[in-house]
């Protein structure tokens, strides 16, 4: 599945201006035996833009989203408004 994933994403970098990959389930939620969101996110190298819901647990979910990709290696780049802008 990883290995499909990391394929289909040459593609669309190839073909378009912008490319947006969107993860399901959070940064440690696996893709197969080996692989979590965040090892496929590191290998694309680009920056998380982190969105959370208006509601309960949103502050907690958010910061332990920041601080595993902060605490990963090689460190997973976050998105901020300066880079966006």
């Amino acid at each position: 599945m990883a290995a499909l994933l990391r394929s289909g994403l040459e593609y669309w970098t190839a073909t378009s201006e912008l490319a947006l990959v969107e993860g399901a389930g959070g940064l440690l939620s696996p893709l197969g035996d080996e692989d979590y969101n965040i090892d496929l996110a590191a290998e694309f190298g680009f920056p998380l833009v982190i969105v959370a819901a208006n509601e309960l647990g949103a502050v907690n979910a958010t910061l332990q989203t920041v601080l595993t990709a902060r605490a990963w290696a090689p460190p997973v780049p976050i998105a901020t408004t300066s880079s966006i802008s």
